[in-house]
């Protein structure tokens, strides 16, 4: 960003100009060009209180389902938006939550190294928003990883097959 001209950082009175034309292509204009909304999080005070015990059984891998629903509940009364429940690894649980705290929307993690469901398969379940956290990036990664190994290991160069093409590439920079 900071080596690209400034043409195509603003153009007529817009920022993320450049961003925002290849959004364009692959997501409605109406959700490209909404207003941002939000608050600031009080996240060092929630840690400090009550978030702690949460926060501490998910980085320990002991969640509590029903201390998750009753949390959850707790930040929908309190008027969030959407609920964020991070943690659940079954349908079971997934459904248990959704229904929980309907009709508040409720937005799972997927891509990490737990369960692995559809977007259908969530849908079904009335799941209304998904997370990938840092998946995608990951994967990027791991693509990375597995080209750089095969040339050291190898000393092929087989990687490049499905490798994406520079075209491709340019394209979704197009105006």
């Amino acid at each position: 960003s900071t080596q690209s001209p400034v043409s195509m950082k603003v153009r007529n009175g817009h920022r993320k100009w450049l961003l925002r034309q290849v959004l364009y292509r692959h997501v409605p204009p109406k959700l490209v060009e909404r207003p941002k909304v939000g608050f600031a999080v009080p996240v060092e005070a929630w840690l400090r209180g009550p978030l702690t015990e949460w926060a501490e059984s998910l980085i320990n891998g002991r969640p509590d389902l029903q201390d998750t629903i009753r949390r959850l509940a707790a930040f929908a009364e309190a008027g969030a938006d959407v609920l964020y429940a991070p943690g659940l690894k079954t349908r079971e649980e997934i459904d248990a939550v959704v229904r929980a705290v309907a009709p508040k929307p409720v937005n799972v993690v997927m891509g990490l190294s737990g369960p692995s469901f559809s977007l259908e398969v969530l849908a079904s379940l009335g799941v209304k928003r998904v997370s990938l956290g840092s998946s995608l990036a990951r994967a990027a990664y791991g693509a990375f990883l597995q080209a750089a190994r095969e040339v050291k290991q190898k000393g092929t160069f087989d990687f490049a097959r499905t490798a994406v093409s520079y075209a491709e590439i340019n394209a979704m920079f197009r105006p």
